[in-house]
């Protein structure tokens, strides 16, 4: 077992599992990976220490949360991998317009009602607006991307227009970007986003944390 790595009398006693690693902010607000057993202390975009992030378990069940290019992502829209950092540090991928009847970039039929849709984004440069993570006809699908990566959820809609597919981007809406960067994909079961958890290949799931202090 690890301790968080804070300083005073209460802190110095607190043990903390988790069966599986797991993702954080860091203070530099990037995105940091923990092992096993191992605390997450997390920081908001501005450098602010939240403090200990304890976490249900959640399941992304998105097989292919970074690989992009790969099946069953899929459109019309241009899709290259980006020199630019991803909010780790690693890949992202830039997504472009190209006027074409399925001009966005999806996993389709992969989400359900009581599940949440995340993604990571921003712009290439500038600021702008563009329709992330559902289809262009759903209004809480346009959002403001600027130069800085930002992380952006919906609630799944099964109802609604194209409400069980994941769009990593519909360039087909009213929205004034015509190329973004993405990175990170996640549906979770939930009614709001929990830390980023990888997949390549299968779902993956992230074991609960567990944190107790130990007292006379």
């Amino acid at each position: 077992m690890t301790r968080p790595t804070t300083t005073g009398k209460a802190q110095d006693l607190i043990t903390f599992t988790r069966s599986t690693t797991g993702t954080y902010l860091g203070s530099d607000g990037l995105l940091k990976s923990a092992a096993i057993d191992e605390a997450r202390i997390e920081y908001d975009a501005s450098g602010n220490c939240l403090g200990l992030l304890v976490e249900e378990a959640r399941t992304n069940v998105l097989t292919r949360s970074n690989e992009f290019l790969t099946a069953p992502w899929n459109g019309d829209a241009e899709i290259v991998a980006s020199s630019i950092p991803s909010i780790a540090g690693g890949q992202c991928f830039k997504i472009s317009s190209n006027g074409g009847a399925a001009d966005y970039w999806i996993q389709s039929g992969v989400a359900s009602n009581g599940q949440r849709k995340s993604i990571w984004a921003r712009t290439v440069s500038g600021t702008g607006t563009a329709h992330i993570l559902g289809h262009n006809s759903v209004s809480a699908t346009l959002v403001t991307l600027t130069e800085e990566w930002q992380r952006f959820s919906l609630n799944v809609g099964a109802g609604e227009a194209g409400g069980t597919h994941v769009y990593a981007v519909d360039f087909r809406g009213s929205g004034t970007l015509s190329e973004i960067l993405v990175f990170g994909a996640q549906v979770e079961t939930g009614s709001f986003p929990t830390s980023y958890i990888p997949t390549s290949g299968s779902a993956v799931t992230r074991a609960a944390d567990v944190a107790s202090l130990a007292v006379s």
